[in-house]
């Protein structure tokens, strides 16, 4: 068993060991005839040149800032000749940029050591750029949630609003059943005012005949005059009949109580 140098350190390493124990450096890189084994340079790709796409112009393309349309006053662009693009002079046209690689020197090869760093260090970049696309991912999941939970509160808000409107009607409703309850005199009068109120309330086209709530769409569209549900539909009937009642007895209380023609105010 020999003793060879390490290419990269420099150390005396056995010449069967698969690495420097000194500085890691792969001892099976080195050929038979002392030569280092290279590998093609993952950031030029082995042609010494590193190229991307040029950020100012499209496929060697820009804009006419002239015309910006291919026609002065009638006439062709003598800049663009009328196809409102002109050659992007960073690229010379050629739509992408290059430059000598920094990584192998342009020399298109490194070492195989140096060739798994690489490639770890590319990896870890794509790590992290994946990484960072989730998090901004799930901080736009999480405002368009927090929007969602901030409009569903400005709908309950609403929603509690409207109630509370409603409520002073049906209040006064009640009211008036109790006072015709209890002046029996003004009965007929009094019955005659709550008619007119839930009437005109109850034939409101934006609302249900029953339970005040806003009708839907195609229930409007349909001129219901209730919800199209059991609970409104009959409620709404039980209503109407207590109101055709109310007449009812209201116009015969004022034949009763009508004065006779000799009759002297």
């Amino acid at each position: 068993m020999a003793l060879i140098s390490c290419p990269e350190c420099s150390h005396q390493v056995s010449e069967l060991a698969p690495m420097c124990p000194n500085c890691g450096f792969p001892i099976t890189a080195v050929t038979p005839e002392g030569v280092i084994a290279l590998r093609n340079c993952p950031d030029c790709r082995g042609t010494g040149i590193c190229t991307e796409s040029c950020p100012y112009c499209d496929r060697g393309k820009i804009p006419c800032g002239y015309c910006k349309r291919g026609y002065i006053y009638d006439d062709i662009c003598k800049y663009c000749r009328g196809t409102c693009q002109v050659t992007c002079e960073i690229c010379e046209g050629k739509g992408t940029q290059s430059w000598d690689c920094s990584t192998c020197n342009s020399s298109g090869q490194v070492t195989l050591r140096e060739y798994e760093e690489l490639i770890v260090q590319h990896r870890n970049a794509e790590e992290a750029e994946e990484r960072e696309r989730l998090s901004r991912q799930m901080e736009h999941e999480r405002k368009d949630q927090e929007e969602q939970q901030r409009k569903l509160v400005l709908l309950r808000e609403r929603l509690t609003t409207v109630k509370d409107d409603l409520l002073p009607l049906r209040l006064a409703q009640g009211m008036l059943i109790i006072t015709d309850s209890v002046f029996d005199v003004e009965r007929a009068k009094i019955m005659k005012t709550y008619t007119d109120q839930l009437h005109e309330l109850m034939t409101h086209r934006f609302q249900c005949s029953y339970c005040g709530e806003p009708l839907q769409w195609k229930e409007r569209l349909r001129r219901l005059r209730a919800h199209a549900n059991p609970e409104c539909t009959e409620g709404w009937n039980r209503v109407s009949k207590q109101i055709a009642e109310n007449n009812a007895r209201y116009e015969e209380f004022m034949r009763e109580n009508a004065p006779t023609p000799g009759e002297e105010d």
